[in-house]
């Protein structure tokens, strides 16, 4: 069967545009191979660069963050029913190609990694805030525990400063009674 004008114009717009031999030769109704050798002949040049990916949990990833909320992997994985690992790595492979974008980073109580919220669409990604220093880290944390529960902080300034004063001048040396009653004989 012989190329037409048309196939012909198709595959060049097609390849100027970095799609797939695949896609190609499915477009022109010839196997990808075919449509790879006719352009050779062609002095078309190499086979395109740019490779197309398609995946159906992307699909479904679009089609469910179709309202623009942005979410966090997890809430989008259970959403489109795969997991989480999968989700978060088409996440970045996209926003390395500039098809998804992370909207804004949700901050932990704890101090921990900020979390991504993200859109599987084109935009600019925010960008990740500098994380808190073990310092910050500690006094968010005390301060935390100071509301929930005043007497265990109490408790540890105490034992704190016990074992301050322990370092600094020395365990005391006990009563020669209390040594020879724990078999501490000196």
């Amino acid at each position: 069967m012989k190329w037409t004008d048309e196939q012909v114009a198709d595959m060049r717009r097609m390849m100027a545009e970095g799609k797939s031999w695949r896609l190609i030769g499915a477009h022109v109704g010839r196997s990808a191979d075919a449509a790879w050798i006719h352009a050779r002949k062609l002095g078309l040049g190499a086979k395109p660069l740019k490779r197309e990916f398609s995946s159906s949990i992307w699909t479904l990833i679009q089609r469910a963050c179709a309202d623009r909320k942005p979410r966090t992997v997890h809430e989008v994985a259970l959403m489109v029913g795969c997991a989480r690992t999968s989700v978060d790595r088409l996440m970045k492979r996209f926003a390395a190609e500039g098809q998804a974008h992370v909207v804004k980073w949700e901050k932990r109580d704890d101090g921990g990694s900020p979390i991504p919220l993200w859109l599987p669409f084109a935009g600019k990604s925010k960008r990740r805030p500098k994380p808190l220093g073990a310092i910050e880290a500690q006094r968010r944390r005390r301060a935390k525990m100071r509301e929930e529960n005043p007497e265990r902080v109490e408790a540890e300034n105490n034992r704190a400063a016990m074992l301050r004063a322990q370092r600094q001048f020395g365990v005391p040396a006990q009563h020669m009674v209390i040594n020879a009653l724990f078999g501490r004989v000196a």
